[in-house]
């Protein structure tokens, strides 16, 4: 299914090594499941989760839905001391949906301070009006984002402890972006 670039980057870093992948086009988006891996060391990992091999975590920085050669790390899991996983919801969520509030809730002001006292032409109505709507939606935008960074729960959080490792594995399996595109590939159109 995958094919692996001739020229493999096995590259020693600190926490293990990368090489490239080619991702043939899939007919359906696989769902994308953030990983965040604190090590021994006390370093953190990020990135999506993409493969899982026998004691080891494939993740990468790229988005495996929209590229078509991704740079893939790996990370043996023994060197881990906590795995948390997200899900990959879009970025833009939390801040399209607090503008779209900020910007109906401010403008909903705006529009009941000027039928109190209406300005004299109808151009500084319309200007009042657009200026408090986008006001809104910028001061909303930036409410939603943050308040999607900090209400943003893992789905699956984990100590590794040295005998359940294939327990582990085992239950983040499911959340890979290739098992997922197995799964798809197998689904009848």
């Amino acid at each position: 299914m995958l094919s692996i670039v001739t020229d493999l980057q096995a590259q020693e870093r600190g926490t293990g090594w990368s090489y490239k992948v080619t991702i043939p086009p899939s007919r359906r988006a696989a769902d994308l499941y953030r990983v965040k891996i604190t090590t021994l060391a006390g370093r953190r990992v990020v990135g999506y989760l993409y493969d899982l091999n026998n004691s080891q975590v494939l993740y990468t920085r790229d988005n495996p839905n929209k590229e078509n050669l991704i740079n893939v790390m790996v990370l043996d899991i023994r060197l881990a001391r906590r795995v948390s996983l997200y899900p990959q919801s879009g970025w833009f969520a939390g801040p399209l949906e607090g503008a779209v509030i900020g910007g109906i809730g401010l403008g909903y002001l705006a529009f009941q301070s000027i039928q109190k006292s209406p300005p004299r032409s109808p151009v500084a109505y319309g200007l009042n009006l657009v200026l408090a709507v986008g006001g809104g939606a910028g001061l909303g935008a930036v409410a939603g984002s943050g308040i999607q960074q900090l209400t943003a729960r893992p789905l699956f959080r984990s100590v590794v402890q040295e005998g359940k490792i294939n327990e582990l594995m085992e239950q983040l399996r499911p959340y890979s972006y290739r098992y997922q595109t197995e799964v798809i590939e197998r689904i009848p159109e």
